[in-house]
């Protein structure tokens, strides 16, 4: 699969999470506003069980002690003396008392029948016994939808996790065609026709382009080694040789001490023609890398040292 391929891929994977991410975020904003309004119901319900259940006390509190003509009595007089003092205190004259305490005899009254008749106890008791009733399926119900919610929540989360995963992976592929990209002119120019340190240049532009830190040795005194370069961990030495005829077992040699003076753990000899034989047996017994015009595209790609290992 090429990377346009991969790309469109990618890009119809994420729509298809971002439409899943938008329908299980509207999923969960109803299962919230659900799980709120049975909420609300199942507090009124208790209110209005527990306000019953309260009322009933009182009665039966009331009626136990005997105190049914009592507070019929002294509840209206103590409305109508509390009316009157607040009256004649806060208006003034007798006339405006006289008539808050008839006002407040009145409330008081009304308020002493409601808390003992109205409405009826059995009445009472069915409020109390049909809120106990209700409650049970709401509650079914809430924690259906509670459980439901968590569902959604789960969902949510991997469906966000998921499409962070997409993002990445097509900032990654994005970067890589840039890089490539980047590779294909670099390997455009005319890297055949470049000698000494135009060349030295040239690699020394390939090696950061593939994301390594590389350091010049300078023209003279370099015993050999043009580039350092670190890369995955490791230091190379490098030998460049921009020549026309093949390289022979000198740059191999040359780049073989130069590894030793550096310090570096390998070396490599990069050239943008061939090499002999007689070089070619030498790197084995020394293990040098060779890399001719036949590797270059290989390492301007990053595919002989990869790219983004950084040393």
């Amino acid at each position: 699969m090429d990377r346009a391929e991969q790309l469109q891929r990618l890009h119809s994977e994420r729509d298809d999470v971002e439409s899943e991410l938008r329908n299980a975020s509207r999923r969960h904003t109803d299962s919230a506003k659900r799980i709120a309004r049975l909420r609300a119901e199942q507090n009124r319900l208790r209110r209005r069980g527990d306000a019953a259940q309260r009322l009933l006390r009182v009665r039966q509190w009331i009626k136990r002690h005997r105190l049914t003509e009592v507070v019929l009595i002294v509840g209206p007089f103590a409305a109508f003396v509390f009316g009157s003092v607040l009256g004649y205190a806060f208006i003034g004259g007798v006339p405006a008392a006289v008539l808050a305490a008839v006002i407040s005899l009145t409330v008081g009254l009304g308020a002493v029948l409601v808390l003992l008749y109205r409405p009826d106890s059995d009445r009472l008791s069915t409020v109390d016994q049909e809120s106990t009733r209700a409650m049970a399926p709401l509650l079914q119900t809430l924690e259906a939808e509670t459980i439901e919610a968590s569902k959604i929540a789960d969902s949510l989360r991997s469906l966000k996790a998921r499409k962070q995963e997409l993002d990445q992976a097509h900032a990654e592929l994005r970067h890589l065609e840039s890089r490539q990209h980047q590779s294909q002119q670099i390997f455009s120019e005319n890297w055949k026709g470049m000698r000494g340190a135009e060349f030295e240049d040239y690699l020394a532009r390939v090696f950061t382009h593939l994301g390594y830190r590389v350091d010049r040795t300078g023209n003279s005194g370099d015993q050999g080694v043009d580039l350092v370069v670190h890369a995955s961990g490791q230091k190379i030495a490098i030998q460049a040789k921009g020549y026309v005829s093949s390289v022979g077992n000198a740059a191999v040699q040359q780049a073989f001490a130069g590894m030793m003076f550096y310090g570096c753990d390998q070396c490599a000899v990069i050239t943008n023609s061939r090499f002999t034989a007689s070089a070619k047996e030498l790197a084995v017994s020394t293990r040098c890398l060779l890399i001719g015009e036949d590797q270059m595209r290989d390492l301007v790609f990053g595919s002989i040292f990869h790219a983004g290992q950084h040393g």
